[in-house]
């Protein structure tokens, strides 16, 4: 029988995401859309412990370095990793990428600096605007 594909197949179980003390959720655990953004003073005050969040609205043309740059200029040092996704077959990405940070706190100083902003680099600036 052919599965709607919407369902799983077989055997195979769907993420589940983690339930924030922040924001609401449904009672059944599912995030919702105000769970998942950032809360400044639920970080500061050490109730959400997330240490990963995506920027998005970045320019298409920008590479991985493009990216560590303006990162380093922000939050140097206080990050592990950064996922640039591309395009396969192209020269871009899709404009975004995942960050992890060594502490939850260092989130703070990117959002303030990049969030509601439209990026400003050399590749080539984007009419988009960032979102963290």
């Amino acid at each position: 029988r052919a599965r709607p594909p919407s369902e799983p197949p077989t055997g195979v179980s769907t993420p589940t995401l983690r339930t924030s003390t922040t924001g609401s959720s449904s009672s059944t655990g599912e995030k919702t859309a105000e769970n998942l953004d950032i809360d400044i003073a639920a970080i500061s005050g050490r109730q959400d412990t997330r240490a990963a969040c995506v920027v998005r609205g970045l320019p298409h043309r920008a590479t991985r370095a493009d990216i560590i740059n303006m990162m380093d200029a922000v939050v140097a040092g206080c990050y592990d990793c950064l996922i640039l996704p591309v395009v396969p077959g192209r020269n871009c990405n899709v404009g975004c990428a995942l960050v992890n940070f060594k502490y939850p706190a260092a989130i703070i100083p990117l959002y303030q600096a990049f969030h509601g902003k439209r990026c400003k680099l050399s590749c080539g600036g984007s009419r988009r605007v960032m979102e963290v």
